[in-house]
C-alpha cells in the first residue's frame, strides 16, 4: 500500500504523520506529460543490477520507488523512514475522482498521481485523518460516484 501524507507533520517518538493521509491500494503511477515517471510496480525494481533476486525480495533495497520519492519529496526522514517535503513545493493544486474511483492529484509543478481502481471486491484507496475514529472516505469497487474535481488555492 502507498501511504501519502499531506499538511503539516507531527512528530511523535519515532512516527510521523500529516493532517490527511492518502491510502493506495489499487494500481498507481506518477507521470509528468507523456512520460511515466514512477509506478507502483517500481517498488520490485531494483536500482542496480542484482544478481541474488532471492535475498533482494527478502529485503528489497534499494528499489526505484524510493529513488523516486526521494528525489520527489527531497528527504527522508531516517527515524520514521518517512520521504518529506521541508517547503510547499509539493502541493496539490487538484484532484478529480472519477465515478468508477480512479483518482488523479496534479501537483503545482504539473505532475500527477493517478490512481487506477481495479477489480471487483477491492478497496481501491481511502482518504482520512490519521488519529481522527470520525468515518473515512473510502473508494471500492461498488461506489457509484460522480465526477467530482476540487481546485486548491495554494
Amino acid at each position: 500500500m502507498l501511504n501519502l501524507q499531506f499538511g503539516d507533520i507531527t512528530r511523535e517518538n519515532d512516527k510521523s504523520w500529516g493532517e490527511l493521509a492518502l491510502h493506495i491500494q489499487a494500481p498507481w503511477r506518477m507521470r509528468k506529460g507523456v512520460t511515466i515517471l514512477i509506478g507502483r510496480n517500481d517498488r520490485w525494481n531494483p536500482v542496480d543490477e542484482i544478481e541474488d533476486w532471492d535475498s533482494w525480495y527478502q529485503s528489497p533495497h534499494p528499489n526505484r520507488e524510493d529513488y523516486f520519492w526521494l528525489d520527489f519529496m527531497g528527504r527522508r526522514d531516517e527515524a520514521t523512514k518517512s520521504f518529506e517535503c521541508d517547503s510547499d513545493s509539493v502541493a496539490v493544486r487538484s484532484a478529480l475522482e472519477t465515478e468508477v474511483g480512479d483518482l488523479t492529484l496534479e501537483f503545482d509543478d504539473g505532475t500527477l498521481l493517478e490512481i487506477f481502481g481495479c477489480g471487483t471486491d477491492d478497496e481501491f484507496w481511502r482518504l482520512l485523518r490519521p488519529g481522527d475514529e470520525s468515518e473515512h472516505y473510502v473508494i471500492e469497487h461498488s461506489t457509484p460516484r460522480p465526477n467530482k474535481r476540487m481546485e486548491s488555492n495554494g
